[in-house]
């Protein structure tokens, strides 16, 4: 048998109430999920930027080490030959003084 008009139109607004329910569910578990997103994404973001401060640390430390063993070399050098040394630095002075001297 056939469905009056008020029929229909309860069995239309039951529909949208599981429409609505349904759209709600679908809501509150993006909102869940985005949530769970945003806390992994941050705790990854968390870990990789403290992976490279630990990075950054020890390449400091290998920087520090060679710049200090390249200031021994050079002080080792210049105790050992102070004539060439203060030679060298003064020609290096003189080619850097006729190189910025041309620039006026």
């Amino acid at each position: 048998m056939a469905e009056t008009p008020a029929e229909d139109v309860a069995n239309i607004k039951e529909d949208l109430r599981k429409l609505q329910a349904d759209w709600d569910a679908l809501v509150a578990s993006t909102q869940q999920v985005l949530r769970e997103g945003t806390k992994t994404g941050m705790t990854e973001a968390r870990a990789e930027i403290e992976a490279l401060r630990r990075r950054l640390d020890e390449l400091g430390v290998v920087l520090g080490d060679r710049s200090q063993q390249a200031l021994d070399s050079v002080r080792t050098n210049v105790q050992k030959q102070p004539f060439t040394a203060l030679g060298v630095a003064f020609s290096v002075g003189a080619i850097f003084a006729l190189l910025m001297g041309g620039r006026r």
